[in-house]
């Protein structure tokens, strides 16, 4: 399959590009991502894409500079620019750079699938004339390790629905598959993630040059064995013909426990591994593979350092997003109470947990969580993107960034406490907005019978108390004689239609009761609604 690799700051795009277009419908998949220039470019050697599609507008390094790096390196890589900004200058640099395609964000997924597609064809195009002149001769010259090495690669990739043509191929190169059995184990360093590192580049491909140690440590009894680095980390494919595969498989897992126990004190740390079942055929390969990194999504309900197999795995329950946990998070953000908001913090995390949830669901929860609290914060011109980093503001790398959900908890913990810490220091500040948007939300919902403080509050994201006392401290009244003044309004306009009964008008400002309704205009007006209505009548 053709690999695609996904470059933008923002987690969204990133997220929607990664997991919304159908990029098997062209025969593509995405082989990695990345939030930075930085972090893209240390990537790229890793994944060698053919197709990036790229962010123009990044931190640290911009797309531009990114695609220049890309585009020097690795000449036939087919660049695709993403910008929110319709900008001639950078449709120009993006011409100068020979950049395949400018996509306009959010980026329609058909449009991307069109661009994209197209450029696999100019790939696919290019690939096939060379074939012609130079690269069967090459294929004749080059070595039988490079052919069957090659080949392993393709296996790790790919899900083979033809396992006899696969069969002959592996007869040409030699490669036994009779009475073999096959698994695939997927180290991932600890701190892989750990982008914080000086000189990102160096340091993973520091973590590389520990991979191939790690792999030559594991490989010696196994007859067929291939290894290669991935973004998920070390991908090591073993094959073997004994008879007795269940104890082979258990004296792999006992090598894998020695060599996690010796990395303990070497300076690059541990790995996680995740190690798949066995399987009979090296059509399964791929699949294998996908089961081992799938393993690895538990890493962070499990713990860093651990070999996981079917054995150890959780179960996780059915997604259901931690509503209890938010609610309380969001009162104690509310009343700017940091021990309830810890207590919503240790809440959400313990529900992951108890759920034994992967990587996935945490980050559909993470993200469900920002958007929440994001949102509220909007009446209080608050950005936290802004305020905290989109990285920290990004559940994609929060959760890679963390081994365990204790770890996560803190995070999560310190976050929110912060939150209240901002709100602490503008609330005073924008007391004059919150009562405009008290009357705008009353203005808008008069007509409720069901309006009340709290309702108001809900919506403005404030305490009720710390809501009444501002507004009172603000206007010197509190809410309720601002919604009476104007429900009183509104059915003095309503009463000039001679056609709408006085229940009528009670019902239409809110109120259930006429009774009451007429008590109120009365006296608000010193006289009852129907002596208004003539009077004016007369008029």
């Amino acid at each position: 399959m053709y690999r695609i690799m996904v470059v933008d700051d923002e987690y969204y795009i990133r997220d929607g590009l990664c997991n919304v277009v159908d990029w098997a419908s062209i025969g593509a998949q995405v082989v990695g991502e990345a939030a930075s220039g930085v972090e893209a470019l240390a990537k790229v050697p890793l994944v060698q894409p053919d197709v990036v599609i790229t962010d123009i507008r990044m931190e640290d390094m911009d797309g531009l500079e990114f695609a220049e790096a890309v585009r020097d390196a690795y000449p036939d890589t087919r660049i695709i620019f993403l910008s929110g900004y319709d900008n001639f200058a950078y449709a120009q640099k993006a011409v100068e750079l020979k950049a395949y395609g400018y996509i306009l964000k959010p980026g329609d997924p058909e449009k991307v699938l069109s661009i994209v597609r197209d450029a696999l064809t100019e790939i696919e195009g290019e690939r096939e004339r060379v074939n012609r002149l130079t690269y069967l001769e090459g294929r004749e010259s080059e070595g039988l390790e490079a052919r069957r090495a090659r080949l392993l690669g393709r296996v790790l990739s790919s899900v083979y629905s033809d396992g006899e043509a696969l069969e002959e191929e592996c007869a040409k190169l030699e490669i036994q598959t009779h009475a073999m059995h096959y698994c695939v184990a997927v180290l991932q360093p600890d701190r892989f993630y750990d982008l914080e590192l000086p000189e990102d580049s160096r340091h993973l491909y520091a973590l590389l040059a520990q991979n191939r140690s790690c792999a030559e440590r594991i490989l010696h009894s196994w007859e067929l064995h291939y290894y290669e680095s991935r973004p998920c980390g070390l991908v090591v494919l073993l094959g073997t013909a004994q008879p007795n595969i269940h104890a082979a498989y258990c004296a792999l897992k006992e090598e894998l426990y020695q060599l996690q126990a010796r990395l303990h004190a070497e300076p690059g740390g541990t790995y996680t591994v995740g190690l798949s079942d066995p399987v009979e055929q090296l059509a399964q390969v791929g699949q294998a593979r996908q089961q081992a990194e799938e393993y690895l999504e538990y890493k962070i309900v499990l713990g860093p350092g651990r070999i996981i197999t079917a054995e150890n795995l959780p179960v996780p329950a059915r997604y259901i997003y931690p509503k209890a946990a938010e609610e309380k998070i969001l009162s104690g953000i509310k009343a700017r109470d940091k021990a309830v908001v810890r207590a919503g913090a240790d809440a959400f995390a313990n529900e992951l947990m108890q759920r034994n949830y992967g990587k996935t669901q945490i980050k559909a929860a993470l993200a469900e969580l920002y958007a929440v609290v994001n949102r509220h914060f909007n009446p209080a011109e608050i950005d936290l993107y802004q305020i905290f980093g989109k990285k920290w503001m990004d559940p994609h790398y929060v959760v890679e960034s963390y081994n365990s959900i204790e770890e996560l908890r803190n995070w999560l913990r310190t976050l929110l406490c912060e939150v209240v810490n901002i709100l602490r220091s503008h609330g005073q500040v924008n007391s004059k907005k919150v009562v405009l948007q008290v009357q705008e939300f009353i203005r808008a919902n008069y007509a409720n019978a069901e309006l009340s403080l709290s309702m108001i509050a809900e919506h403005i994201f404030l305490n009720p108390t710390y809501l009444s006392r501002l507004y009172k401290k603000e206007t010197g009244s509190n809410y309720v004689e601002y919604l009476t003044q104007y429900r009183m309004q509104e059915a003095k306009r309503l009463l000039s239609d001679s056609t709408l009964r006085i229940n009528d008008v009670s019902a239409m400002v809110g109120y259930s009761n006429p009774q009451y309704f007429c008590t109120l205009f009365k006296k608000c007006f010193h006289v009852s609604p129907m002596e208004y209505r003539e009077k004016s009548a007369s008029i």
